[in-house]
């Protein structure tokens, strides 16, 4: 494999990686829950018609969690996972898939000990990525609503029984992101769009990589919650060419050998530029939009006013700056000050949750109001933004 222009193998997975090689034959494995249950159905169904007509591929479904699948593994087999490794960790190729999601994979998936599949991936000691639910009061682990989540391209070789082995994996934290992953390497123009991101991510970091073990970790971002409600249509009408790609993708990290001996290339986004007018001169709302064409996103009262705040006066955000600035009642006892702060620091996360969720879906995916520790005030981070002139309420 280039050492050099790793992103070749990426470019053309589906001629070289995954193509018809003498004397090899390829196993796509596919998770199920009790007997007839298919995890990642859609994956799966879309990743069959692509490959149907080989004769080199053999399909396998194994139990999550169970040691009923115990057949050997043939000399000529390759390996292409459906979803996240981990759950095939009982049965008889679990030594490959734990080369992937075990103690040899380079990310550390975050996953609680009970059995389930968590929803954060670790890279080092500063990247973390977590896919977000829209709300997750109300939602069991397998049927989270999530409008972003992240999709993890594997790739290992490896040698067994004196043979080379290739294992693959399209990986998500949620079946989201194992869809979406899915989708963007089947569809040639999404494909070529993910080949240019890991480019110019690693021409910016220049050097040569070990990519006998490569993961990139992929953000999958839906624009808004209807978006989310229609996905699986929009999928069809972006399938049959006649509507755009319903979600958008950015690789966010490429990573390179073992947690021991770990290099990566990190995507750090351009900062955004936002608007902000007021009506009635903020205390009944305002409009939130991108500058390069967004759509205008109303906000009520009580948030419009602290980005605002935050925007105009940003040595006066500190904590009690704020809260004086939005009239929070201010108690001289302790507990007092506890519940006020405790209040700034819920309007704070609805505008963070509300900014990424309708104005910077598929742009941001960290919130953009954050607490500087050392400079003891809010700041933002990633966009800057302006205040327009007000209109009438």
């Amino acid at each position: 494999m280039d050492n050099v222009h790793p992103y070749k193998w990426l470019e053309r997975f589906w001629d070289d990686e995954i193509g018809v090689r003498r004397g090899r034959r390829w196993r796509v494995f596919t998770l199920i829950d009790g007997d007839l249950q298919l995890r990642d159905g859609l994956a799966h169904a879309l990743l069959r018609a692509h490959l149907r007509g080989r004769n080199d591929v053999d399909y396998h479904f194994v139990r999550a969690w169970t040691d009923d699948y115990s057949e050997p593994i043939p000399a000529d087999a390759d390996f292409l996972f459906v979803g996240r490794p981990k759950p095939y960790a009982l049965s008889s190729i679990s030594d490959l898939a734990m080369t992937l999601d075990g103690s040899a994979a380079i990310g550390y998936f975050m996953d609680p000990n009970d059995g389930r599949l968590g929803s954060s991936v670790r890279y080092g000691d500063d990247h973390v990525f977590s896919r977000r639910a829209l709300d997750e009061r109300f939602q069991t682990n397998m049927w989270r609503r999530l409008d972003r989540d992240y999709g993890i391209l594997m790739h290992r070789t490896v040698e067994v029984d004196k043979e080379i082995r290739s294992i693959n994996a399209f990986g998500g934290l949620g079946s989201l992101a194992t869809l979406c992953l899915t989708v963007i390497m089947l569809h040639p123009h999404l494909l070529k769009g993910l080949v240019e991101q890991v480019r110019a991510l690693m021409s910016a970091t220049p050097r040569a990589h070990p990519v006998q073990h490569m993961e990139i970790c992929v953000r999958i971002n839906i624009p808004g919650e209807p978006k989310l409600k229609t996905l699986l249509n929009d999928l069809e009408l972006f399938w049959a060419g006649s509507a755009d790609c319903p979600f958008a993708y950015q690789a966010v990290l490429i990573a390179f050998g073992n947690r021991t001996d770990l290099d990566f290339c990190v995507y750090t986004p351009q900062g955004v530029e936002l608007s902000l007018r007021p009506r009635d001169a903020g205390r009944a709302g305002g409009d939130v939009w991108v500058d390069d064409g967004g759509p205008s996103v109303p906000f009520s009262g009580s948030r419009f006013r602290l980005f605002r705040q935050i925007v105009e006066h940003p040595d006066e955000a500190t904590i009690t700056g704020l809260c004086r600035a939005l009239d929070f009642s201010v108690a001289s006892s302790t507990k007092g000050d506890a519940t006020m702060n405790r209040r700034l620091a819920k309007l704070v996360h609805d505008l963070n949750q509300q900014l990424l969720r309708d104005v910077l879906a598929g742009r941001m995916s960290e919130s953009p109001v954050r607490y500087n520790k050392k400079h003891q005030r809010y700041q933002l981070y990633g966009v800057s933004a302006r205040v327009r002139p007000a209109t009438a309420a």
